[in-house]
């Protein structure tokens, strides 16, 4: 039996990697399928858990390079026609397309920050000391040299 190209486990389950994948990229529709494996429209099964190796199991951003593929191919971004009962417009899909990967990326960019957040504390200490306890009240001196008694401590 011949390989089906896209082929993968059909109905895609959500809750897999590859399935959300699927999810984000709206790759969810199998065709031809055969027993529990379909033809899906853009990657397979074997190739989105190659680039989720690649991606450190990132579904996210896994899904970024995928519809960043998909958005560069010629075909995509000068193809526009329209005959009697069907039209195409690439450049309107590539721009949907780019905007969903910016929908993506901001997400991305949220988690980071909230993980971020999480991982900076600023722990109160007190009341700040006027004059660190190192450095002398009277006279102002650095290496031998009188400073200005006029100059605030924080400028030595």
């Amino acid at each position: 039996m011949p390989t089906l190209p896209n082929q993968g486990l059909s109905p895609y389950e959500p809750t897999s990697l590859v399935g959300q994948v699927r999810l984000l990229t709206g790759d969810t529709d199998a065709k031809n399928v055969t027993g529990p494996v379909g033809e899906y429209l853009w990657m397979s099964d074997s190739d989105i858990q190659g680039y989720l190796r690649l991606y450190d199991d990132s579904p996210h951003r896994v899904a970024i390079f995928i519809l960043r593929l998909v958005a560069m191919t010629p075909a995509m971004q000068y193809k526009k026609w329209a005959s009697a009962d069907l039209s195409v417009d690439g450049p309107a899909i590539t721009a949907a397309l780019r905007a969903l990967i910016a929908d993506i990326e901001k997400s991305l960019n949220a988690d980071a920050a909230g993980e971020i957040a999480d991982f900076v504390a600023i722990v109160p200490t007190g009341a700040a000391v006027s004059q660190p306890a190192l450095l002398p009240a009277e006279p102002r001196q650095w290496r031998g040299v009188d400073l200005d008694p006029g100059l605030p401590l924080w400028v030595i």
